[in-house]
């Protein structure tokens, strides 16, 4: 049961981690250089909030298709 904002619970690094994975996908990496210069941990992430970024707009899509 939430009994408080599940905003919250994420914390600065996280909020952090997801905008510098927003900034990769247009180009610009955290760390000046290619792919062999990030964070193996931050490419883990970016991949992950990716793949979550898009069954997100696919689901949508699916929905928007049965309203029609």
């Amino acid at each position: 049961m939430l009994t408080d904002c599940p905003l919250r619970l994420i914390g600065p690094a996280t909020w952090r981690t997801m905008e510098y994975a927003e900034h990769l996908e247009h180009g610009l990496p955290p760390v000046v250089g290619g792919a062999l210069d990030q964070a193996a941990a931050f490419l883990a992430a970016a991949k992950f909030l990716r793949a979550e970024g898009d069954r997100h707009e696919a689901e949508a899509i699916a929905k928007a298709a049965e309203r029609q």
